[in-house]
């Protein structure tokens, strides 16, 4: 038999159509499209790593979508666009080729938002309308599988290979009522967020490698403890529990705070942590720098021996001693089960900082905080965390401003935008300055400080002639200097002087009402 081909064939998730191709021993997709995105343009799969294949007519005008099964990552994948003529023959190319049967599954047109959920191997989670297929869910995409109260389940979905134009799913939150008259019958949101966790690989089961107790996190704010698996690590909190994979921590930072008793740590995460509407790719735990850890019971050995398949070990995380600062714990134990590396800021500005430090205050917004710089980023923290390439910025501007002595702002426009931080201490200046100017990175993109300081001057100078020259036109060489500063000036309410305007006007027009019968009597006399 010969190769099968069909055109206008798009791969579900990724822009653009193209071919999708049958040969003995392998299929594929390429795409066709010319406007479409360089990323995944093409994709091919062995027919040996083929399960299953299902036909669903669901892609509205007559058109029908082709679901594959495979081994390996791709357990999942779709093709649609495909004509109902097409069915038979891959039908007949795959039970020949393959020896796979493609089954039709139908698909309910009626709308429902309800129906009994139906977990299709582990792979799929699947709300069915009777035997109609109503919603179909991905189980290796999920990121985030948290049950809210005793009937809500909330599900959150990595997207770690989308574009930016595309339109993905990113979340959806199930009711489920104590019963049903499907599989889920006499299920609670708690059982089925188990199973999706495990399925999913998001389930914290083995041993407990680590505890650490009552950690302090910026955002999702509040005490959280951390429980470290061999897979995950889970954030426990009064109201949700969070579990965030090794593979998702792609950053790792330490911050040591400028009152030199607390340190922060900073997680980046590829897939952000979801907290309702908001979203979080940058954790922060603020730990106290005396605060210890009990390896023996809070860092069991018996557990490290315990879990197989371990890529690390326990040696790694300590250094032999029966207590051990918390911080210093948590990083060691992130970057041995992540296989991050992480990063401290620049000594270079804690050498010229007058109090050596390795940060500058200055407020983001609304809010106060401090500025941390490294070699190739930097960091202000506390709430929200921002961090910021090196790569990414466009221009920092150390801006004067005449009117504030003791602060200036720093403007960083950071892909198309511009960020300000307000009131830095002016002391720290020549610190920042220096530091940024002597960055390989920052320095070609930092604005000089002898413009900063001449445009400064000039402000001042024009200020100052305009002064003058008004004081000479309105009084000449006469003039006299009423010591009126303009900087000190207050601005009027607008209604007042209204209001008082308006009074002055009733009072005229009394006086203009009595003058009127006066001037009769003079006449008479």
């Amino acid at each position: 038999m010969a190769d099968t081909s069909f055109k206008d064939i798009a791969y579900v998730g990724k822009a653009g159509s193209g071919v999708f191709k049958l040969a003995d021993d392998k299929l594929g997709w390429k795409c066709t499209d010319r406007n479409a995105s360089e990323f995944a343009r093409q994709v091919q799969f062995t027919s040996s790593d083929l399960i299953a294949a299902e036909w669903q007519h669901s892609c509205g005008g007559s058109k029908c979508l082709l679901k594959l099964s495979m081994k390996g990552d791709a357990s999942l994948t779709r093709f649609a666009g495909f004509q109902t003529s097409d069915l038979h023959r891959i039908q007949d190319f795959f039970q020949t080729k393959y020896k796979i049967q493609v089954k039709e599954q139908p698909v309910s047109a009626k709308g429902w938002s309800w129906g009994d959920y139906k977990l299709q191997g582990d792979s799929s989670l699947c709300m069915m309308h009777g035997e109609n297929l109503g919603v179909e869910l991905d189980i290796p995409e999920l990121s985030q599988v948290a049950a809210v109260g005793k009937g809500d389940l909330n599900l959150e979905f990595q997207n770690e290979d989308a574009e930016e134009d595309e339109e993905v799913l990113s979340g959806i939150r199930f009711f489920i009522p104590g019963g049903s008259n499907g599989e889920g019958i006499g299920t609670s949101a708690e059982k089925l967020r188990a199973d999706l966790q495990r399925l999913a690989n998001l389930s914290a089961t083995g041993e407990t490698l680590a505890n650490i107790s009552d950690v302090s996190i910026v955002a999702p704010r509040g005490k959280h403890d951390l429980e470290f698996y061999a897979q995950a690590l889970k954030v426990r909190g009064k109201t949700q529990t969070y579990t965030i994979k090794y593979s998702s921590i792609v950053r790792l930072f330490l911050l040591q705070m400028p009152n030199n008793k607390q340190h922060l740590l900073v997680l980046g995460l590829s897939v952000p942590l979801r907290q309702g509407n908001q979203s979080h790719p940058l954790i922060g735990m603020m730990f106290d720098t005396s605060s210890m850890v009990q390896m023996e019971t809070q860092v069991p050995k018996d557990a490290w021996e315990a879990t197989p398949n371990l890529k690390c070990d326990r040696s790694q995380v300590t250094k032999g001693l029966p207590e051990e600062p918390t911080y210093q714990v948590v990083v060691l134990l992130l970057k041995a089960l992540t296989k991050q590396t992480c990063f401290q800021p620049a000594e270079a500005l804690k050498a010229k900082h007058p109090e050596s430090q390795h940060a500058v205050s200055c407020a983001f917004g609304t809010e106060s905080g401090h500025l941390f710089f490294f070699l190739k980023s930097m960091i202000w923290v506390q709430k929200p965390i921002k961090w910021f390439k090196y790569s990414d910025i466009a221009s920092i501007e150390l801006k004067e401003t005449p009117m504030r002595k003791t602060t200036f702002d720093m403007i960083v426009t950071h892909r198309g935008t511009q960020v300000e931080f307000r009131q830095l201490d002016r002391k720290l200046y020549e610190v920042v300055s220096t530091f940024l100017s002597q960055n390989d990175e920052a320095g070609s993109k930092l604005v000089k400080k002898e413009l900063v300081q001449q445009t400064a001057s000039g402000i001042r100078q024009t200020r100052g002639a305009a002064t003058r020259r008004g004081t000479a036109e309105a009084g000449g060489d006469n003039a006299v200097d009423d010591g009126y500063n303009e900087d000190e000036d207050e601005d009027f309410d607008e209604d007042d002087d209204e209001d008082e305007d308006d009074e002055d006007d009733d009072e005229d027009d009394d006086e203009d009402e009595d003058e009127g019968p006066r001037k009769k009597k003079l006449r008479q006399r």
